[in-house]
């Protein structure tokens, strides 16, 4: 409940009070004043209810049709009963019924909407410190409450590296200390998204009886009973009485001190991580920490391919001399699996900055729909909810099954598609003559002509079309799958969509570097798909969305708190997947075809600045606010990248000793054959020689580690050693006292 009280009637409310204290009050007066004084109050609170209506929220339950008013109302008063601010917003068209308790007020919007939701607001500081407590925030302590011991200490400490010494003066937040936190107040020693995450975690996790909840009372008695220990919200969503969850940016934005994090991004060479990280979460933070590092890494080989640019621009004869991009080509084999090692040891760092490397089994997501029988672990002698290995790979086998189907009719579309513009001769191994003939002298697609673009946007549009009910299909066999963890539901989806990405964007370069060995032909497509592609996803994601979300008037203003927590409400989920796959796709195009596309670098040096831009304008403007989630690496996409690393070798390799002369003749003697293989037996050996070397943890967080591994271990010896001399202390009062009583 908001504290905000009405101001006219407050005052009007305290005078009446003042004059029945000072003055003596009749009997025929003191009715009057009763009433008036009722009146007084019920204005007030009206006005109360009427300010409270217009606060800002912390998160937004969107209700399905199903959901009556009677139903609404009494989530509300669960809600409300355990301590949340809640208000219903019931619109049609342009009109919105707020409804707050036995009260409600009106509103228009400036555009129609038929939305049904519960906005949510939480105030009570001390609980969203006790979960922040439960969650296990790590935080500086301030430097005067450390003990002289300890700076004595650490003042002495020559030998340990300083970012050791730093986060080892971290600590698990706990509510009874805050005043020892650093600027020990609610607002600075949570960010904003901790903050938002909290809340969050309070209203998904309300778990509530039968007994004792509103909601399950009126419900329809046909409806199931919840499940032991199932949290309300889980319980609505599984029955189709709500549609999401979603966090909300207006309580955060209407802070004095927000400033917008796309504005720091445009001012900076490289995005604002920390800032990302306080208040989105890790999740995106460590989505642009990658775009910042592909960038550092980038840097060197786009000079290099400028430099070759720029000698094959100025002279000719060097566009037919193919040493120094075999020589860059080398490089790049050896380049991108290095990258990926280097950030695998940069997600190690992360783990231990931003304090991920305690987190135990608890602590991972689990996902409520996980089905499974009940079992005791054999490690920790517990029950829990067991899905067996064998029943997932029959699933993994069913997946396998579901997903053939979209993806031989995606390679048919391409291979006729490729045919019809002309990328097949009568010899090739893929050449389907009905298709073929379509592109020749006097064909329909005849080369040169305007039917001839019609094969290519017939690919783009099938394959789209495609890719959607695969995904769908790729969605529902991953539910199949039943995995235990979200990571692990979520890289399951990912890794179904990419393979069919894959295909989308690689499969015709494949077809005309290593079927037709078209080197020319290659360095064209990929230009085109380079730069084309980029511009494309600029304006789709950006620009276009910006123009339909606005109009013409960027500078439009929301006439309400509510009207903007609504219009939130109207924007597409944020999902990492679309991001991830450009950057993957642009590291392909750089790393397997570097013999053909030097330029590839540059190009994608320059796809990095503006792509990290672009994103967080996207993400600030154009999409919901994502939930602040805890991560400290890419998930499955440094294992794709780790592939991609591992098939450059090949790819490069091949398109060099076996491409297509300036005349047309294929270079495949036995030269050439043995230069292939001696050359990738060396470069894998180089590799493999390097991936020992360089290890995936550098030296100072493998001490970290070490010394948070000894200090856990100590802790455990010595609470053994309090708990057997505790045992040991109650023995012998046993002992005294039976003695005393004999």
């Amino acid at each position: 409940m908001s504290n905000l009280t009405g101001g006219r009637a407050s005052t009007k409310l305290n005078q009446l009070t003042d004059k029945i204290i000072s003055a003596p009050i009749l009997p025929e007066d003191e009715k009057e004043l009763d009433e008036e004084c009722k009146r007084e109050e019920e204005l007030m609170l009206k006005e109360k209810y009427k300010e409270s209506l217009k606060r800002r929220h912390d998160l937004a339950i969107v209700l399905k049709t199903k959901c009556n008013k009677e139903i609404a109302r009494a989530i509300m008063r669960d809600l409300d009963e355990q301590g949340f601010d809640t208000v219903l917003a019931e619109c049609s068209g342009k009109q919105v019924r707020l409804t707050k308790e036995t009260e409600s007020d009106t509103i228009i919007l400036e555009e129609p909407s038929n939305a049904r939701v519960i906005f949510v607001a939480y105030d009570d500081e001390r609980a969203i410190l006790r979960e922040a407590e439960n969650l296990r925030f790590r935080k500086f302590k301030r430097p005067d409450d450390q003990t002289a011991y300890d700076k004595d200490k650490r003042e002495k400490i020559d030998y340990l590296d300083a970012r050791i010494i730093k986060h080892e003066e971290k600590d698990f937040f706990k509510v009874a200390e805050k005043e020892k936190y650093e600027g020990g107040d609610f607002n600075t020693i949570l960010t904003d998204g901790e903050i938002n995450l909290c809340v969050y975690k309070l209203v998904s996790s309300l778990q509530l009886t039968k007994s004792t909840s509103n909601s399950y009372k009126a419900l329809p008695v046909n409806v199931y009973p919840p499940l032991p220990n199932e949290a309300l919200i889980f319980y609505l969503l599984k029955h189709g009485y709500i549609t999401e969850m979603v966090p909300l940016h207006s309580r955060s934005r209407s802070k004095e001190n927000y400033k917008p994090l796309f504005e720091s991004v445009m001012k900076q060479y490289k995005a604002p991580v920390e800032d990302l990280r306080s208040y989105y979460g890790e999740s995106v933070a460590i989505y642009f920490e990658w775009c910042n590092f592909m960038a550092r890494w980038l840097l060197v080989p786009s000079i290099i391919s400028i430099i070759l640019w720029l000698g094959e621009f100025f002279n000719a004869d060097a566009r037919d001399n193919t040493l120094f991009n075999y020589m860059f080509a080398v490089g790049i084999t050896i380049w991108s699996p290095m990258l990926v090692r280097f950030w695998r040891r940069r997600c190690s760092e992360i783990d231990i900055e931003w304090d991920n490397y305690n987190l135990s089994t608890s602590a991972v997501s689990f996902r409520q729909e996980f089905k499974g029988d009940i079992r005791i672990n054999p490690v920790t002698d517990l029950e829990e909810d067991h899905y067996p290995s064998s029943q997932r790979l029959l699933r993994y086998i069913e997946s396998f099954i579901i997903s053939t189907p979209f993806m031989t009719l995606a390679f048919i579309v391409m291979i006729s598609s490729l045919n019809m513009m002309g990328y097949s001769d009568k010899d090739d191994l893929l050449a389907w003559e009905f298709f073929a003939q379509m592109a020749r002298q006097g064909g329909i697609f005849e080369k040169g002509t305007l039917m001839a673009n019609i094969p290519s946007l017939f690919m783009s549009i099938t394959m789209i079309t495609i890719g959607v009910f695969y995904e769908s299909a790729a969605k529902y066999a991953t539910v199949r799958e039943n995995h235990k963890t979200k990571e692990a539901h979520i890289n399951s989806v990912n890794i179904k969509k990419f393979t069919f990405n894959f295909l989308f964007y690689f499969g015709h370069l494949f077809y005309v570097a290593f079927q037709r060995r078209d080197i020319d032909g290659l360095k064209k497509e990929l230009i085109v798909l380079a730069l084309v592609d980029e511009a494309r996803r600029i304006f789709s994601e950006s620009a276009l969305p910006t123009f339909m979300k606005y109009g013409l008037h960027f500078d439009k203003k929301f006439g309400s708190a509510i009207e903007e927590e609504l219009n939130e409400l109207t924007l597409p989920e944020y999902t990492y997947f679309e991001d991830y796959l450009e950057l993957v796709i642009q590291f392909g195009y750089v790393s397997m075809f570097a013999v053909a596309f030097p330029l590839g670098a540059f190009i994608t040096y320059v796809f990095l600045f503006f792509e990290r831009r672009s994103d967080a304008y996207k993400i600030e403007k154009l999409c919901r606010r994502p939930l602040s989630l805890n991560t400290s690496d890419i998930g499955i996409w440094d294992e794709v990248m780790k592939l991609i690393s591992f098939t450059s070798v090949f790819t490069n390799l091949f398109l060099f000793s076996f491409h297509k002369t300036a005349d047309g003749v294929v270079s495949q003697g036995c030269e050439s054959s043995s230069y292939f293989i001696g050359i990738e037996h060396l470069l894998i050996i180089a590799i493999f020689i390097l991936h020992a070397i360089i290890s995936t943890k550098p030296k100072w967080v493998r001490i970290f580690l070490q010394r948070v591994d000894h200090k856990e271990k100590k802790k455990l010896i010595l609470t053994s050693a309090l708990s057997k001399f505790k045992g040991a202390f109650a023995k012998i009062r046993g002992i005294k006292f039976l003695t005393k009583k004999d």
